[in-house]
């Protein structure tokens, strides 16, 4: 099967101009090379790295990087190049990913020519990127080993577009390159001492960017949003400490006595709350997810994507949802989740206090749903005040509530709300004139 990576889930911040730039150059040193053809060897031997015979040659640990064998080994690292670069890159930007790129090709030509300068009667030859791809894609790996690449496969007639983890991705990788190792080995006639010495500088590379990418981590010098190896081995993937001080900001508690908000049996317990603590939201009936019918064919791809984000929602994992979301929106810009689910969503997503991701749900749910829905309204009012200080949109959330019958406890925070929400207003607040959080 041949597949092409085109794009990742794994959050990126810089378009990958490096990781095209060494294409190209790989492309250029392959037809200074005399396109990898051994019958032009004047050509590419100054630039392979050469192995054994007591041989050091510094320049050649940077130009070995850059020649390849034949075009199938060109293509193969061209391929792989895209798909663990932009994953790299995107996290760090062009020159640091030049340095990385760098480090491991030149560490690497080091540590082989290094070992191959005392093996006595050796006589060969090494280049190609791999060994500098290997050491992105353990990086990757160790940034962001849950995240998925978008690739597109050809298989016999069959092609299409899909997803696959990171991890996955990987191990394709390996078992490619080792079969590229065996095609090439055939076709050219080294034996198996140049085979497993080839696969022993992909391990190098491997190790190197273990180490690259473990540093960089744990020196804080890249952003993994806490998905990196570690927090998956501890299973605590996805949490971001940035919210925390949301979670018991106080900001309602501190204008008002205790005793207000909490029942008349509970107040021995002294036990302080803000209002997007106490408030519950209503209790949302069970859904028959095996019932759901869908209109789309099951051979599509939003049709796979949608099943599988009710299957995380179904189990609440939510941050598996969160990812799903964003690939339906950037499949289908104008993809909505049904009113059942979204409301599904919104409950985990306070289950985890994690109110900032919870505010925008929120906002589309009561877009798409008839009826006040007070227990929502209250609850998104109370976040809008306490997290992001925006008095009016607050006010403008209630507004439908003025009317309607509400329960005591709802009239109580309600009131709270409306006293924390004109105060605001009147010290000044500054709010963003923007009309919804939704960020698409």
């Amino acid at each position: 099967m041949f597949i092409i990576p085109i794009g990742t889930d794994a959050p990126i911040y810089h378009f990958p101009w490096m990781t095209i730039t060494m294409g190209v150059v790989n492309i250029i040193a392959f037809v200074l090379t005399g396109g990898g053809h051994y019958s032009e060897q004047n050509a590419w031997m100054p630039w392979v790295l050469q192995l054994g015979n007591g041989t050091i040659n510094p320049i050649q640990w940077v130009t070995m990087n850059f020649v390849h064998f034949g075009i199938l080994h060109l293509l193969g690292n061209l391929i792989f190049l895209w798909g663990f670069g932009i994953i790299v890159e995107g996290k760090i930007g062009w020159w640091k990913f030049f340095l990385v790129y760098m480090a491991i090709g030149i560490s690497g030509g080091v540590m082989i020519q290094g070992v191959c300068f005392f093996i006595p009667g050796l006589k060969t030859q090494a280049a190609g990127a791999s060994l500098v791809i290997y050491g992105l894609m353990t990086i990757s790996l160790v940034w962001a080993p849950k995240n998925d690449v978008t690739y597109f496969y050809l298989f016999a007639f069959y092609f299409g577009v899909s997803d696959v983890s990171i991890m996955v991705f990987s191990f394709y990788y390996i078992i490619v390159q080792i079969a590229i190792g065996f095609l090439f080995q055939s076709m050219v006639g080294f034996g198996m001492a140049m085979f497993l010495l080839s696969q022993g500088g992909h391990l190098m590379g491997a190790i190197l960017g273990i180490s690259i990418g473990t540093v960089m981590l744990k020196l804080k010098m890249v952003d993994c949003e806490n998905w990196d190896i570690f927090a998956v081995m501890k299973g605590t993937y996805g949490s971001n400490d940035e919210f925390e001080k949301y979670r018991h900001a106080g900001i309602l508690y501190s204008n008002f006595e205790e005793d207000e908000l909490v029942e008349k049996d509970n107040k021995k317990e002294k036990r302080k709350k803000s209002v997007t603590e106490s408030f519950e939201m209503p209790p949302e009936e069970d859904d028959d997810y095996e019932a759901e019918v869908y209109s789309r064919k099951k051979d599509t791809r939003e049709y796979k994507l949608t099943k599988r984000l009710k299957s995380n929602l179904k189990i609440g994992d939510v941050d598996a949802v969160l990812q799903v979301y964003k690939k339906l929106r950037q499949l289908e810009p104008n993809w909505l989740l049904e009113n059942q689910d979204l409301k599904r969503l919104i409950d985990l997503l306070c289950q985890y206090e994690d109110w900032i991701q919870a505010i925008p749900f929120m906002e589309i749910y009561l877009k798409t749903t008839p009826g006040c829905n007070a227990g929502t309204r209250i609850k998104l009012a109370a976040l809008l005040v306490e997290v992001y200080e925006r008095p009016r949109r607050s006010l403008s959330i209630l507004k439908p509530l003025e009317s309607a019958t509400l329960k005591k406890n709802q009239k109580i925070f309600y009131s709270r709300i409306l006293k924390i929400a004109r105060k605001q207003i009147e010290d000044g607040v500054v709010e963003f004139n923007k009309d919804s959080l939704e960020d698409g």
